[in-house]
């Protein structure tokens, strides 16, 4: 009886386990989408405070070939391709479960040219208007871990 008893508290133990995973019903009584949301309010409070609060008119240096269908690299010399390319991307909409950003024109082959980039005046940068791309706001943590999203500015709140 002992042994039984002990077997159930395990897989009782198991069950809640499984719970706080993501599916059904947390430990504390909230739902997995609930428990989900908490999860990603953690994870915006780590953010940048600009991508923790976009706005439009934010610019960001990152990797414009993991958000943009355009090829930035077929021009470049076969030596030099990598198939990522870095540059600015620019804030044009934000809602309360996505922002919408545009691209520059241009790119780099590495990073740094991108941050570059956003530390100077940005003159020179043309925009592409043409090409929209949402991105979730929920996908900003895992963006920047793997450094899609490289660096971030706020033009005239500075």
């Amino acid at each position: 009886m002992r042994m039984k008893a002990l077997t159930l508290v395990s897989l009782a133990g198991l069950a809640l386990a499984g719970c706080n995973a993501g599916s059904g019903t947390a430990a504390d009584g909230s739902s997995a989408s609930e428990a989900a949301s908490s999860d990603s309010s953690d994870a915006t409070a780590t953010l940048d405070p600009l991508l923790a609060s976009p706005q439009v008119g934010d610019i960001w240096a990152g990797e414009l070939s993991a958000f943009s269908s355009y090829d930035f690299t077929s021009g470049a010399d076969e030596s030099k391709r990598s198939g990522k390319a870095y540059g600015l991307m620019r804030v044009v909409e934000v809602s309360d479960d996505r922002v919408t950003i545009i691209t520059e024109t241009g790119a780099w082959p590495e990073v740094r040219g991108a941050v570059g980039e956003l530390r100077g005046d940005m003159a020179g940068i043309t925009w592409d208007e043409n090409e929209r791309i949402p991105v979730n706001r929920s996908d900003f943590a895992q963006l920047v871990e793997e450094g899609k999203i490289a660096e971030t500015r706020r033009i005239g709140g500075e």
